[in-house]
This record gives C-alpha cells, sequence and structure tokens, in this order.
C-alpha cells in the first residue's frame, strides 16, 4: 500500500524513458515481483503513453492502477 497526499496537493509526474526503463517503473508501482526479462512484460510501442493513478482501498491506503497502456495517437 502507498500513501497519497491530500487532493489539495495531488502531483502529476511523467516519466520519459526507454521501454526497459518503463516496463521495471510499471512493475514496481503494481507491485509485481521482477523478472529479468521485464522489458518484455510491458513492451509498448516507440513513443506510447501510459498512465496510472492511485486508488483507494481502504481509509488508509492505496494501490496503483493501470489506466492506459502503450497508447499512441494515430
Amino acid at each position: 500500500m502507498w500513501n497519497a497526499p491530500a487532493r489539495a496537493h495531488t502531483l502529476r509526474i511523467g516519466i520519459v524513458a526507454h521501454g526497459g526503463t518503463n516496463s521495471v517503473i510499471l512493475a514496481h508501482l503494481l507491485g509485481i515481483a521482477p523478472v529479468p526479462w521485464e522489458w518484455f512484460r510491458f513492451e509498448t510501442p516507440l513513443a506510447a503513453v501510459s498512465n496510472i493513478a492511485l486508488r483507494a482501498i481502504s481509509d488508509e491506503g492505496y494501490v496503483w492502477s493501470l489506466q492506459r497502456f502503450g497508447w499512441r495517437a494515430e
């Protein structure tokens, strides 16, 4: 579980990186155990966008939720 700031203090963070780095970040935030082939688990097309958001699971904690994965404007 993660803690989240109050709604008035919500931050948006953009991470621009290579596919393998993005895969490791997504797996970590989603609580998925790492594997040696991590860059294949969340393989995205070039210049793609993935969105994650904190979702409340109780009054005391949040989990990350994958909202959009590998999106590109066509």
